[in-house]
């Protein structure tokens, strides 16, 4: 186990089947997945952004970046250059932004235990048309899922971080990560549904002190 402010070790606990996509088919599959890395570290550094923007934004304002500092918007709808202006400094500092990589790197999660060799399920739906009550042509998807199961990661310090800040960014990693309950695509069709449990020798976290320490951390 790592010291404290070296980073956490987590399991990803996976309650239900998961499908991150790689946006490319083959036949038969129109949905498939990265067999190599079914649950890429991208994505569950993701949902624990998400939890970190949702816990220091939660009855609050979003956080708006000055005009002059806010980034052009790089879509047509303008959406993609806002979201690291509505995102609070912490969270920036901690997972990174546009221009300013994270001082922490996710490791790609893998299995705790050894797997059966085709660890890959499919799972298939239809579209049903709304005026005849049938299956519409063409409609029948086939998706790859990974099976449920516990995968293990580590968040590790990779850039210096100021002696000061190490502490609040500690508890934004994981507090965010206590709040993650899914990762991937589908969650609404029953994939999907996920934890985070630090792997920890030391005594349950006080999670009121993790928030007190989150919520007045001073941008340096």
């Amino acid at each position: 186990m790592k010291a404290d402010m070296d980073g956490l070790d987590l399991d990803l606990v996976l309650h239900t089947p998961v499908h991150v996509g790689t946006g490319v088919s083959r036949l038969g599959v129109h949905e498939t997945l990265d067999r190599r890395v079914p649950v890429p570290a991208s994505s569950v550094k993701g949902v624990m952004r998400a939890a970190a923007v949702d816990l220091l934004t939660a009855g609050r304002d979003p956080y708006r970046a000055a005009a002059e500092t806010a980034p052009e918007p790089d879509d047509e709808h303008g959406r993609a250059g806002d979201v690291a202006d509505e995102h609070p400094p912490l969270v920036r500092a901690v997972f990174g932004d546009r221009g300013a990589a994270s001082p922490w790197h996710w490791s790609d999660p893998a299995p705790v235990s050894a797997r059966p060799g085709d660890e890959v399920e499919h799972r298939t739906r239809i579209r049903i048309d709304p005026h005849t009550g049938t299956v519409l042509d063409g409609a029948l998807v086939v998706t790859e899922v990974f099976p449920p199961g516990t995968l293990r990661l580590s968040v590790t310090r990779r850039h210096p971080v100021e002696a000061a800040d190490l502490a609040a960014h500690h508890a934004l990693l994981l507090l965010s990560a206590l709040l993650v309950d899914g990762v991937g695509g589908g969650r609404s069709a029953g994939l999907g549904w996920a934890g985070l449990t630090p792997i920890s020798r030391t005594t349950t976290p006080d999670l009121a002190r993790l928030v007190q320490e989150v919520r007045t951390w001073i941008p340096r």
